[in-house]
This record gives structure tokens, sequence and C-alpha cells, in this order.
């Protein structure tokens, strides 16, 4: 158990190592997201006013109609780090966030079952083509909000696929993950997969 346990820390170590290597290499289009701008001036303004604003106010078509900054908490941890490391820390940050990406990857990966090889193919093709090769700047790694939704997606994922004590702590995470993306709908939508699953499972159990 051990050597086991040894030899997947060594795999997530190295897969993490060549993935964060990839993105610093590529630090140009993780942060040129075009959104980054209004992402961290949004930011600002909830720091300054110590409130989050109802009304777009650099929206020339929404005037006062009533408006919610869906990755307010985003933004603000955005704000932050920018005003203290400027654009190196928003890429250490994203970078951090890739590695973790990674990390819970091909922890679930192994956990499975699959042996190391497939394991280094499938985690790095998909943690490695993305940020540079999809259509841009909609990229899943970037100094933008998105970044949230993968990770908390891939944690939702594993915690519903392990069914462990940390399953109770996905409501926690989504309120987080409701307040930084959009997206957090998705986790949702995992829940509802995995709970079906369950369901037609325990069906068949009583046939």
């Amino acid at each position: 158990m051990t050597g086991f346990h040894l030899r997947k820390s060594g795999i997530c170590v190295f897969l993490m190592a060549c993935a964060c290597a990839f993105y610093l290499l590529n630090a140009q289009v993780l942060l040129g997201h075009y959104d980054l701008g209004w992402h961290l001036a949004a930011g600002d303004l909830i720091r300054q006013q110590g409130k989050i604003p109802f009304h777009d106010p650099w929206s020339f078509t929404a005037g006062d109609r009533r408006w919610y900054n869906l990755s307010w908490l985003w933004d603000v941890l955005a704000s932050v780090i920018f005003q203290y490391a400027h654009f190196s820390g928003l890429l250490l940050f994203v970078v951090v966030c890739g590695a973790a990406i990674v990390g819970c990857l091909t922890a679930i990966c192994l956990n499975s079952g699959a042996s190391a090889i497939p394991v280094c193919i499938s985690v790095l093709s998909a943690c490695l083509l993305y940020p540079a090769f999809t259509a841009f700047p909609n990229i899943y790694l970037a100094a933008a909000p998105n970044v949230a939704t993968t990770l908390f997606c891939v944690i939702f994922y594993g915690a519903c696929l392990k069914r462990t004590g940390r399953f109770f702590l996905l409501p926690a995470i989504m309120l987080v993950w409701a307040n930084m993306h959009g997206g957090f709908l998705i986790g949702l939508l995992i829940i509802g997969v995995f709970w079906r699953h369950g369901v037609a499972q325990a069906g068949l159990g009583k046939l």
C-alpha cells in the first residue's frame, strides 16, 4: 500500500511539473484573456465600495437595469493579487490552479485502477493541448473566472466518484463556486449524473 501511494505521488508530481513548465512557457496566452481588464476593474470597484454592485457601470446598453456579477469573488481575489504581485502573481495563481487540476485528474485516474502510461498520456493530452490550441481566448486555463469552474468540476467529479466523506463538503464548495463563476450549474449536473447512476444501480440490485 505504501509503495502504491509513493508511486502515485511520484506520477502526480511528474505530471504537475510537466504541465506547469508548459503553462509558464505559454504565459502570454494565460494572461491574454480579453476580459481580464474588466474583471480587475470590477474587483477594484467592489473593494473600493465595500459591496457588490447591482449595475454594470461600464455597460452602455444595460443602463440602470438590474445586473448581478456572478464572478465577484474571483474579481476581488484577482484584484488583490494584482495589487500586491502584479501580472506575475496572477500567472502564478493560474499555474497553481492548473497544477491542482492536473493533480486531481491524475489521482482520479490512478485510484480507478488505470496504469501509469495511459494516465500520463490522457492527463497530459487533456491539460496541455487545451490551453494552446482551442479557440482563443476561450481557454479553460487563463486568468479568468472559468478556471475556477474547471477546477471545481474536477473536484466534484472526484468526490462523487469516490463517495467518501469529502462528498459532504460539496455544498460548501458549491457556495464558493457560485460566487466565482456562472458555470457552477455544471456541479449540479455532475451530482445529477451520479445520483441517477446510483438510482439505476439500486433498481438493478432489486431485480
